[in-house]
């Protein structure tokens, strides 16, 4: 299942101005991937614009408007059903 993101500006992906983009639904997988060697602010930006399908880079230039909507629908994912992911103070 993917989450549909309507920007309020857009950005260019692989040369295409685009004003909406797809978040594909995470994996366990892409968390560790994302995680390994990285700050968790680093780890965060990596891990959405991988569900997204765009570059870091790329990500770097959406609103900030929009980088929250992004963190909105990954949040979704991660609360989906009532459960939560757990912090980092609650895992350990």
């Amino acid at each position: 299942m993917s989450k549909k993101i309507i920007l309020s500006k857009p950005i260019t992906v692989s040369g295409t101005l685009v004003d909406t983009l797809e978040m594909r639904e995470p994996s366990v997988g892409d968390l560790r991937v994302a995680q390994k060697g990285r700050t968790p602010e680093d780890a965060q930006h990596v891990l959405l614009a991988n569900l997204l399908q765009i570059t870091p880079k790329e990500a770097d230039s959406l609103s900030l408007v929009d980088y929250g909507r992004v963190g909105k629908a990954f949040q979704e994912y991660a609360t989906e059903g009532g459960d939560f992911l757990p912090s980092e103070e609650t895992a350990s």
